[in-house]
């Protein structure tokens, strides 16, 4: 019996340290893997230029990973079970299989790199490093542009990368905060200037010059023609020709927003006079800044009459009374309070003309019921609040002034003679020449 506990002993302590018997996880910029020896697994350091996240219990870069369950098991020598991903600036210089991490090269700086960059690649898996899309050099380091804000990116002919100042009137965001993109792969070769970056228009602006594979284009203010009217921003991040007239023509672009505040509308005069109007009393309107983007002119100058180009919207507690039309944003009146006093109507928004047809279905008595009155009468006063709280202590009133000096007292009668030695005196001598003789002997 003593024999078997013995063994038994034996077996548990070769279980509990048995090679891989206890599970690891990596840290950050390491990676799990079986060592050469095929008896362990071990976490090793990414190469240069590659990093990982650290390893999450029970998942990634964790030995105990159900998902690599079969691989441990297996114990075949460098099988891979996590992964490193490329570091921004750098590319994959050779493959990732089961048995190699793969390694990394840092982009070049000069020549066709000197303007751009990588961004880091994320690697799950086996990864060719034929794979030109992921691991090319040139599709790897030209995905970032590194021009600043305003700048865009240009291939001139000889394959030389600059960073160009956007023209006035134009602007963009910093490389580093643009989409991912294949920059110069398709730009290589060519014998022409190749836009590689865009630059956008600016609020204000219309684009009088075409954006072209070879040309940036060219904005143009709308100036003060289109005083109470604008053009937003326009994102451009492809060609753009300048005949598209809804973007790059200045009575469809400086046209497109209105600048009227908020309880305004935009009126068109007989002589093309552009004006911000008052919305009639129970009608209001957004500020025109809010308002969606649209072609608000171009449609409409040809003279001779007033025109409406944004309408005004009926209030609640308001019915339409008059029609709106191309020329009058129309009219509204307030509901009988004393025949709706219990019902209201909706809110009511406009944003064409609405003719006569419509305007019938806007009757007092069809839309003055619509909702009941959620304004109820007044509510009783509330319960009185509780007491406050006691006011803090006063301050302590200052010190009174000395008392005067007391009278001197009489002489005291002589005292007895002392006797040689007091009671008291004898008792500690006793004590103390006594008390520690005995802890001595003791």
């Amino acid at each position: 019996m003593r024999q078997n506990s013995a063994l038994w002993g034996l077996a548990f302590l070769a279980l509990v340290f048995a090679p891989g018997a206890e599970a690891i996880v990596c840290g950050a910029g390491e990676y799990l893997r079986v060592n050469s020896g095929a008896d362990a697994v071990v976490c090793l350091t990414c190469p240069t230029g590659m990093t990982s996240a650290a390893g999450v219990v029970g998942s990634r870069g964790d030995s105990a990973d159900p998902n690599i369950a079969t691989a441990v098991a297996a114990t075949v020598a460098d099988t891979v079970l996590s992964y490193c991903n490329v570091k921004a600036g750098y590319y994959l210089a050779t493959a990732v299989t089961a048995t190699s991490h793969g390694t990394a090269t840092i982009c070049a700086t000069d020549g066709d790199y000197a303007q751009t960059t990588s961004v880091e690649l994320v690697i799950t898996g086996d990864l060719a490093s034929s794979d030109a899309a992921k691991s090319n050099q040139l599709h790897r380091c030209t995905m970032k542009s590194k021009c600043a804000a305003d700048k865009w990116l240009k291939m001139a002919s000889g394959d030389t990368v600059t960073c160009e100042s956007c023209p006035a009137g134009m602007t963009s965001v910093a490389g580093s905060a643009q989409g991912t993109q294949v920059l110069l792969a398709a730009a290589l070769g060519v014998s022409a200037d190749k836009v590689v970056t865009h630059c956008s228009l600016k609020e204000g602006q219309w684009l009088s010059g075409a954006v072209t594979t070879t040309s940036i284009g060219a904005a143009t203010d709308c100036g003060s023609t289109y005083h109470n009217t604008g053009a937003p921003a326009l994102t451009i991040a492809a060609d753009l020709a300048s005949s598209d007239g809804a973007l790059t023509t200045a009575i469809k672009r400086c046209t497109s927003k209105s600048k009227c505040a908020a309880g305004e509308y935009l009126q068109m005069a007989a002589d093309n006079t552009v004006t911000c109007e008052s919305c009639p009393a129970g009608m209001s309107s957004v500020a025109g800044s809010e308002q969606a983007t649209q072609q608000l002119l171009a449609g409409a100058i040809d003279g001779g009459s007033i025109k409406a180009i944004t309408y005004c919207n009926v209030q609640s507690g308001y019915y339409l009374s008059t029609a709106t039309s191309t020329a009058v944003v129309g009219a509204a009146t307030a509901c009988d309070s004393t025949k709706y006093s219990a019902t209201r109507s909706l809110a009511f928004p406009i944003s064409s003309a609405v003719g006569a047809a419509v305007e019938a279905a806007h009757l007092e008595w069809d839309r003055c019921v619509v909702e009941n009155d959620i304004n109820g009468a007044a509510g009783a006063d509330g319960a009185k609040g509780a007491a406050g709280a006691d006011g803090a202590k006063g301050a302590a009133g200052a010190a009174g002034g000395a008392g005067a000096a007391g009278a001197a007292g009489g002489a005291g009668a002589a005292g007895n003679a002392s006797p040689a030695a007091p009671l008291r005196t004898l008792t500690a001598a006793v004590f103390g020449a006594v008390v520690p003789a005995v802890l001595i002997l003791v």
